[in-house]
């Protein structure tokens, strides 16, 4: 019990140290990334419709290996089934699924959640993806992830809450 307490002190101490950086994008472009952005807006290349956009789209997840389990160019929704992948650092893993909304053929709006294992009870619960927390950990993986997977979508223009 002690271990979880000083285990859960760290993590809480550490989220706060990171607070905000600056991005650049594929068009050298900075932006600015805070701490609890959970949203990558990004700009697509070449859709002339929200057809070919969810078609776009749709396609590049797949590359990735995400399978899509809704895709519904009409209302501009696609959504991916949960998919486990590994990190980069420690063994570190997460299994997240990924939202994706068209604002129109140009623009896609790219956030996600993971699943999340409590130290206090054990149990899985799903939590959005953010930027922020300590180096290795699920939040970590998680966002690098989104962020990836928002890059190959085309590029990003701005981070929202």
């Amino acid at each position: 019990m002690f271990k979880r307490v000083i285990l859960i002190s760290a993590l809480i101490l550490l989220s706060g140290c990171a607070s905000s950086k600056t991005y650049t994008n594929s068009d050298s472009k900075k932006l600015q990334l805070n701490t609890g952005v959970s949203k990558i807006h990004v700009e697509l290349q070449g859709s002339g419709s929200r057809e070919d956009a969810t078609n776009q789209v749709t396609n590049a997840l797949s590359i990735e290996g995400y399978r899509i389990s809704e895709a519904n160019a009409e209302a501009g929704i696609i959504q991916t089934s949960e998919q486990e992948f590994d990190g980069d650092i420690l063994g570190s893993s997460a299994t997240i699924r990924l939202n994706i909304t068209l604002e129109d053929s140009d623009t896609a709006v790219v956030n996600g959640e993971y699943i999340n294992t409590s130290l206090l009870t054990g149990q899985d619960s799903w939590k959005t993806i953010e930027y922020g927390g300590p180096k290795g950990s699920q939040d970590t993986v998680s966002w690098n992830e989104l962020l990836d997977v928002a890059e190959k979508l085309g590029t990003v223009i701005e981070f929202s809450r």
